[in-house]
């Protein structure tokens, strides 16, 4: 398994130098290293996941969002999503894994698979461009993460502004 900081700061609570600084780079906050050490240690439980690569790990209430290369996404999801069940078993939560992603849309459709988008607006600012999701209203229960969760997972994740608006 492999994570963005190295193995021997996955087993302690302090960082390397190496690691605080790819930490810093990369935006990972503290709560995003304790899944780390989490998943690594559940991890070793199974044999197939010894090559995929973590990336991200984003935790909300009631989902846990891994981030990881194209490639890796379907070991981590296994046959007949065999392992993210054993997973969300094992950490008590819905788990929903996200092959690295380019752009906002891609991003959108992963996170909201099973929900429909009215669409997705760009807003120019003098500032900065901003992502405004179109989501039904008749939506907003059902959405495995709540709007602010959503735009600091775009914002962390992707570096662009992002906001969900219900129609």
């Amino acid at each position: 398994m492999k994570f963005p900081i190295c193995k021997v700061c996955l087993k302690n609570d302090i960082l390397c130098s190496g690691c605080a600084e790819k930490v810093k780079e990369l935006g990972i906050k503290a709560d995003e290293l304790k899944m780390f050490r989490r998943l690594n240690k559940l991890f070793k439980r199974y044999d197939q996941l010894k090559d995929v690569e973590v990336k991200r790990v984003i935790d909300s209430k009631n989902i846990l969002l891994i981030i990881t290369n194209r490639e890796d996404a379907s070991k981590l999801i296994g046959k007949n999503g065999g392992m993210v069940k054993k997973l969300g078993k094992d950490l008590g939560k819905q788990i929903r894994v996200i092959g690295e992603l380019s752009d906002i849309g891609q991003f959108v459709n992963e996170i909201f698979f099973s929900t429909p988008i009215l669409g997705i607006n760009v807003l120019y600012t003098p500032e900065k461009k901003k992502y405004r999701i179109r989501i039904p209203s008749s939506e907003r229960v059902v959405l495995p993460i709540t709007p602010e969760k959503f735009s600091d997972i775009a914002n962390s994740v992707l570096n662009v502004d992002a906001e969900l608006v219900f129609e």
